[in-house]
């Protein structure tokens, strides 16, 4: 690829691999300094994830990782149904690192029931007086937004679930802007 590009994956692998830096830290780092991703689009987690496990990035090319039928969903094949042609591109980093990715990325990986991620986000809103995607996906400890709505179907439901009503919330922080604006308070 360009060698732009080929130095922000070098990068993030540098970053995620020798510094420790979380996926949810890089998105952060990548969107502050406005590095574009590929397409120019903000960074987000699963592009993150992307170039972290895509083994393109090591030169190789996958066919077959779903099976597809007409008018339905893709279905995931065993990884050793999948079909690897080895060195079809230049690569960006080594096999070895892709592979330390993927085991430092199921190291990492919690999969936490719905008590304890409610739990988690009924602690950030005690901590943070308030919840919002960038507040969730900005903290620490926490699963992303996108975990969130995957689980209880959108960020409202979860907020629902710890008796969170964000309309209000939403609607009270409007007033008091308002009433600033206004000089009151």
């Amino acid at each position: 690829g360009p060698a732009d590009e080929v130095a922000v994956v070098r990068r993030i692998y540098r970053l995620f691999l020798k510094d420790g830096v979380s996926r949810t830290e890089l998105v952060r780092l990548l969107n502050r300094e406005g590095v574009p991703y590929g397409d120019g689009r903000p960074w987000s987690f699963q592009r993150v994830i992307n170039i972290l496990t895509n083994p393109l990035y090591a030169g190789d090319q996958v066919f077959g990782r779903n099976a597809y039928t007409l008018g339905a969903s893709p279905i995931a094949k065993p990884k050793d149904q999948w079909i690897t042609a080895k060195d079809v591109i230049a690569p960006s980093v080594s096999r070895a690192d892709q592979a330390k990715a993927a085991r430092v990325i199921a190291a990492r990986m919690v999969m936490l029931g719905d008590k304890a991620m409610l739990e988690r986000l009924a602690a950030l809103l005690k901590k943070k007086g308030r919840l919002s995607a960038d507040l969730i996906d900005a903290a620490r400890m926490v699963p992303c937004a996108a975990s969130y709505r995957n689980r209880f179907g959108s960020l409202h439901a979860a907020y629902q679930a710890i008796g969170y009503d964000y309309v209000a919330a939403v609607n009270a922080g409007r007033a008091r802007a308002a009433a600033t604006r206004r000089g009151g308070r």
